[in-house]
Order: C-alpha cells, then sequence, then structure tokens
C-alpha cells in the first residue's frame, strides 16, 4: 500500500490524501451479514454452521459484534467490509481518486480535496447502509505539497521532500516500542525477546531508512531500550545493519510496485 502511495503521489500527482477510520469496527459488524459473507466461499453447511459458532463466541444469541480477541475476528471484518465497501468503491470512486484500507483504516489519493471529499462521502454512504460509521475526526483532504505538512500514516508520517514521498516514524510509533518493550520484563528471557522486537520493529521500517533518517531512527531506538532496561540489545552496527537489510528489501518491494501500476497503465 505503501508503495502505491508514492507512486500515486509522484507519478500520477495525487497529492491529496484523504482518511478516516471506523468507529467500534469489531462491535459493529452484524453477525448475519458475516456468515452471509462467508457462504459466498464456502459451500460445506456444516462447515459454515462452524464459523458461525465461533463468530457468536460465549453469546450463541449474538447478532451483533465481533470479538477482538478472538482468532476468526479479523479475517471476519475483512471480508464484511470488502463486500460492503471495497467492491461498491471499486466502481463508485472518480477515476483520479485511489482509495485504500488497512483493517479499519481508509485512505484516498486524488488531485483535489474536492475529489476526496466525494470518495469519503460515498464510503460513509456505503459504510451506513452495512451499519458501520466512520469517527469523522481528522478526516480533512491534506496536500502533501503544502510546506509542513506531515501526514500520519499506520506509524508513520508522510511529508514532500522536493518531487517526492519522504517517510518518517511518528512519536506514537516510538511510544508503542517503548510500551511494547516494557511489556518484555514478563518474558522468561526478556533480553532475547526485546532483541527480537527491536529487530522485527526495525526491519519493518525500510521506507524511513530510504529517506536517510536511519542515524537519528537508531540513536532513538537505543535510548528507549535503554529507558526501558534493555541496554544490552546489540552494537549499534547490528542495528544499522537490520536498517540497511529493511531498506534493500522496501527499495526492492517499490520497484516491483511501480513495474507493475506502469505496466498496468500502458494496456
Amino acid at each position: 500500500m505503501l508503495a502505491e502511495i508514492t507512486y500515486r503521489a509522484e507519478v500520477c500527482g495525487c497529492t491529496f490524501i484523504t482518511q478516516d477510520d471506523i468507529r467500534n469496527a469489531f462491535p459493529s459488524v452484524l453477525v448475519e451479514h458475516a456468515v452471509e459473507d462467508y457462504s459466498r466461499h464456502v459451500a460445506d453447511p456444516q462447515l459454515l454452521q462452524l464459523i458461525g459458532v465461533i463468530i457468536r463466541g460465549d453469546q450463541q444469541s449474538r447478532t451483533i459484534g465481533l470479538d477482538q480477541g478472538d482468532s476468526l475476528s479479523p479475517p471476519t471484518l475483512n471480508l464484511r467490509l470488502h463486500y460492503c465497501l471495497d467492491l461498491p468503491l471499486s466502481v463508485a470512486v472518480p477515476d483520479n481518486t485511489f482509495w485504500y484500507r488497512y483493517a479499519d483504516n481508509i485512505f484516498y489519493l486524488s488531485r483535489s480535496a474536492a475529489e476526496g471529499n466525494q470518495a469519503l462521502s460515498r464510503a460513509r454512504c456505503l459504510l451506513q447502509e452495512a451499519q458501520f460509521e466512520l469517527k469523522g475526526i481528522g478526516n480533512s483532504p491534506q496536500n502533501l505539497l503544502r510546506q509542513g505538512t506531515r501526514i500520519p500514516i499506520l506509524g508513520l508520517l508522510l511529508g514532500w521532500n522536493g518531487s517526492r514521498i519522504e517517510f518518517s516514524i511518528s512519536r506514537e510509533s516510538y511510544h508503542k516500542l517503548a510500551l511494547r518493550l516494557e511489556r518484555v520484563h514478563e518474558e522468561p528471557k526478556p533480553t532475547v525477546v526485546a532483541r527480537r522486537v527491536i529487530q522485527g520493529w526495525i526491519e519493518s521500517l525500510g521506507s524511513v531508512f530510504e529517506s536517510g533518517e536511519a542515524l537519528q531512527s537508531l540513536r532513538q531506538v537505543r535510548q528507549i531500550a535503554a529507558d526501558t532496561g534493555f541496554r544490552e540489545i546489540g552494537t549499534y552496527s547490528q542495528l544499522e545493519d537490520w536498517a540497511d537489510k529493511a531498506r534493500i528489501r522496501w527499495i526492492g518491494l517499490k520497484e516491483r510496485v511501480w513495474q507493475r501500476l506502469q505496466q498496468g497503465n500502458e494496456l
């Protein structure tokens, strides 16, 4: 998704980003609709019945809501939103607007604020028909080209640097890392787990390191580790190695995505 966003903004000129979240997404799922969604893919009636039992959990008379800790809840929510939002949107948004959804977070890229608002309005109507609603907080279209603009998206901040998107790490992402490391002390081997947590966190940020923010970010990571009681998490060169591998993977992914999108435009 992030790789496609860079293409739409840098190549297609879609620099207006409109985003919102679905309010109380899991508690708002109608169980009957969710089972109907599964029936599009599951032919075995016994298996379908089992899915319904799992969805309802310990409240078999439940008609609405999913348990967020249940392993079947995330795919059930995704399936529900696929049919009530994704598919209708694919034929209902303007040609110059591109939409993305990550769980209950929705994003729209367009060439103007008006197009972004139109797409968001359409999404709001579709969701209301399925008993969902948007939070509607801070969802006005923002133009990346506006100086000083930093748009939060999935723990990152999007900005514009000359002719390209630049990613940076949000304070929220650093804060979540610190909270995760604090909880690691409850593990049997906290130092080992902390090292894995930090490695995984760094390896998910290849887009940030492409922008040359590795030095500052890794210093911040080491400080967070020290503040949460983990001074022995590996050498700085080890952290740099993780960051460099993440950067290389991100660049390769972005190249493949851009090539696919360019080939699609040529057809």
